[in-house]
């Protein structure tokens, strides 16, 4: 892609975005927050094909949490 264009892209996407209301930001950020989430529970089940449901959450939640953390909210899982 031609520099010259990416730029003007960008530009048109930040302005774009400028425009946005905080509501309609915050609905993108959710959307793509549930987006993000859903990519990495495809990825555990990918990596993990007998895992449950609850177990796919918790695969999901360690991929987004630093161990240490995961560990202190989740003490009795592995």
């Amino acid at each position: 892609m031609d520099m010259e264009v990416a730029s003007a892209a960008d530009k048109m996407q930040i302005e774009f975005y400028r425009g946005l209301s905080g509501e309609a930001k915050l609905k993108i950020i959710s959307e793509l927050n549930e987006l993000c989430k859903s990519i990495a529970a495809a990825g555990a089940r990918s990596a993990h094909p007998g895992l449950n449901d609850e177990q796919i959450r918790h695969e999901t939640i360690k991929r987004f949490l630093p161990a240490d953390l995961y560990q202190k909210a989740y003490p009795n899982l592995p």
